[in-house]
């Protein structure tokens, strides 16, 4: 630990704001200001598992996360999906920030059924495991979510999540809670090569934020990404190959006082 000092502040700040406002999983959303809602692909199991249910392939991701370069604020996602026939589409996804410290842990098993050509519903479960050694020990809660997706054209996308619809609290004391936090987004393909991504967001807790992105394909390996997020006024960038059934995302984001922050990306799908 190079600078134990700084470390603990920005401990008790994540502490304090992880559970603030939704930052998407998977590098290509982060790439995009987070403007994930509308997002059909593996880590919809994190940002809007209902559009899990326009997935008719077996499909796992795994991504990492290192919050302004420091090991200690590192984050690890894992994610999931199986479609099953005349089911819907299960999802499990895995989460873990801070290191043996201080960390958060989350395991969410989501369920998504798609109701036609243009319409899917989706409902998550995640359990929290907080942990702060050798002050508080642990803490183990649980919460909810609920989301939509449609598809009311070809290329457009719309998509609602509710997170901690159940408003569950996380500190040892039961006075702070888990933000629930309510986004709305959409996303619109122009020529298979330019797609732009909105979202907004309000909670119960913080002044509301609006997300922005877009993705563009000069040829079909690869798209070059580029976003902004306002609260705080965050720029982000980056890009993706697509490889046959391999996806490989990476991602940056600025932080206007914090600094800078890589993600990077790996899914694959199974079968034809």
């Amino acid at each position: 630990m190079k600078n134990p000092i700084l470390v603990f502040f920005l401990l008790i700040f994540f502490s304090t704001n992880s559970y603030s406002q939704y930052e998407a999983i998977g590098a290509r959303s982060s790439a995009m200001g987070d403007a994930s809602v509308p997002f059909t692909d593996v880590w919809s199991v994190f940002n809007n598992p209902s559009a899990l249910g326009f997935t008719d392939k077996i499909q796992l991701g795994a991504s990492y996360k290192n919050n302004f370069l420091m090991s200690e604020l590192s984050q690890y996602s894992m994610a999931f999906s199986i479609p099953v026939k005349k089911v819907g589409v299960f999802g499990v996804g895995v989460d873990r920030f801070g290191y043996s410290q201080f960390a958060h842990n989350k395991f969410g098993l989501s369920y998504s059924r798609k109701f036609g050509k243009i319409f899917s519903l989706g409902a998550q479960m995640n359990l929290h495991w907080l942990h702060i050694g050798d002050i508080y020990g642990d803490k183990v809660t649980a919460s909810g979510s609920i989301s939509f997706l449609i598809k009311p054209m070809k290329n457009w996308v719309i998509g609602g999540n509710v997170y901690n619809i159940t408003a569950t609290p996380i500190s040892f004391d039961n006075r702070d809670r888990i933000n629930t936090i309510f986004r709305l987004g959409t996303s619109y393909t122009i020529a298979e090569k330019l797609l732009i991504s909105v979202e907004g967001e309000a909670s119960l807790q913080y002044d509301p934020a609006f997300k922005a992105g877009i993705e563009y394909k000069p040829i079909q390996l690869l798209s070059i990404r580029a976003g902004l997020h306002t609260w705080p006024m965050s720029p982000t960038f980056g890009f993706g190959i697509n490889y046959k059934k391999v996806l490989f995302d990476f991602a940056g984001k600025w932080h206007p006082v914090l600094g800078f922050s890589p993600i990077a990306s790996l899914s694959y799908s199974f079968g034809k």
